[in-house]
C-alpha cells in the first residue's frame, strides 16, 4: 500500500469510493434517508474544501483504497476506506500519515457512529455529541480531538513507518 497526495485527476474515482462506503458501511448506523442524503456530494464544494487541505488517497495495486484530508489547523475533515478493503489498517495509516505531516496542538474531528470506535482507538477523546445537519437530514456524530503528538518532517523518515 502507498499513500500519495490527492489529485484533481483522481476525483471521480474518490467521489465514488465515498459514496459506496457511506452507502454499504454507514448503512447499519443512519437510516436509508440519511444515506442518500449524505452520499450526494456536491462536487463544486468538493473542489472548494480542498483548497486548503492536506489531501491523501491510498493505493493498493494502483487502485485508490482510502481518501482522508486535513486543515493546516488539525481538523480531520473526511476519512473513507473502500467497502471492499475495511479492517486492513489503511485508515490508521492515513491517519498517522495526516497526523505526522500537520503539526498542530490538537487534532480534531466529527466523527460518525461508525467510526467513533476507530477514533477512540487512536487516541480520540469524546469531547461531546452534535447534531449535523445536511439536505434536509440531522445526523447524530462526535466531536473528538487528540493531543499533540511527535512529529516528522523528514518525508524518508514518514515513509519508512509505511
Amino acid at each position: 500500500m502507498t499513500i500519495r497526495h490527492y489529485e484533481e485527476k483522481d476525483k471521480s474515482e474518490v467521489i465514488t469510493l465515498i459514496k459506496q462506503t457511506i452507502q454499504l458501511i454507514n448503512q447499519k448506523d443512519y437510516t436509508p434517508n440519511q444515506i442518500k442524503s449524505w452520499s450526494e456530494i456536491d462536487w463544486d464544494y468538493w473542489d472548494n474544501s480542498l483548497k486548503n487541505h492536506l489531501a491523501i488517497v491510498s493505493e493498493k495495486n494502483k487502485v485508490i483504497v482510502g481518501f482522508s484530508d486535513m486543515t493546516t489547523t488539525g481538523f480531520l475533515d473526511r476519512l473513507f476506506v473502500h467497502h471492499d478493503y475495511q479492517n486492513q489498517g489503511i485508515a490508521s495509516q492515513m491517519l498517522q500519515y495526516l497526523e505526522l505531516k500537520t503539526p498542530a496542538e490538537q487534532y480534531s474531528t466529527y466523527a460518525s457512529i461508525t467510526a467513533k470506535p476507530f477514533f477512540e482507538r487512536n487516541g480520540y477523546k469524546l469531547v461531546k455529541e452534535n447534531i449535523a445537519k445536511l439536505r434536509g437530514e440531522a445526523f447524530l456524530n462526535y466531536y473528538m480531538t487528540k493531543d499533540e503528538i511527535v512529529h516528522v518532517s523528514d518525508d524518508e523518515s514518514i515513509k519508512s513507518l509505511f
